[in-house]
């Protein structure tokens, strides 16, 4: 009996012995998975970051390119706004010196209407044409005549006088 005894407690030890080497075994397995798995995650993780990275520049390089863009846009139209804005200025101008054109071609139709007037002014509007047109010696305004009647003006030539009677044609400065 004593040597079945021995034999039995030199089973249990290697049994014992067996269990602990495969706990051990096992435990040194665990860890070596733990470590390749940080390894792994390590990895990814920094594959991860890196593509983060690049996607992040390129957004980053879009967008300052579409900040550009618009900005330029924004220039493009801030300057058409002002071109619009002065060109609007200068209708506004040209509107209203056309206005005061209009009313004081008015006056001057008001001023026009009674005959005697219209004849002063046609007779002042010949004699500025005469005096463009001809030397001093070629005309003379209010010339009278032998016969008595009188013309606004004359033209000399050779050996004649031409007779000129200013009108103001009222009608056709009213179209």
């Amino acid at each position: 009996m004593g040597a079945t005894v021995g034999i039995g407690l030199l089973l249990v030890a290697a049994a014992w012995l067996g269990g602990a080497w495969l706990v051990r075994a096992f435990r040194a397995g665990l860890t070596s998975m733990r470590a390749d798995t940080a390894a792994q995650l390590g990895e990814r993780s920094g594959e991860i970051d890196r593509r983060l990275d690049a996607m992040t520049h390129a957004m980053d390089r879009r967008l300052g390119e579409l900040d550009v863009r618009v900005d330029r846009r924004l220039e493009s139209a801030t300057r058409t706004a002002t071109q619009i804005h002065q060109e609007l200025g200068k209708l506004g101008e040209a509107n209203t010196q056309m206005l005061d054109r209009a009313k004081e071609l008015g006056r001057l139709e008001q001023a026009l209407r009674p005959p005697k007037a219209r004849g002063g002014f046609g007779e002042l509007l010949l004699g500025n044409l005469l005096a463009d047109t001809f030397p001093a010696d070629k005309y003379e305004l209010q010339h009278t005549f032998r016969s008595g009647e009188r013309v606004d003006a004359v033209i000399r030539l050779d050996r004649a006088l031409v007779p000129v009677d200013a009108k103001f044609p009222l009608e056709n400065f009213q179209r």
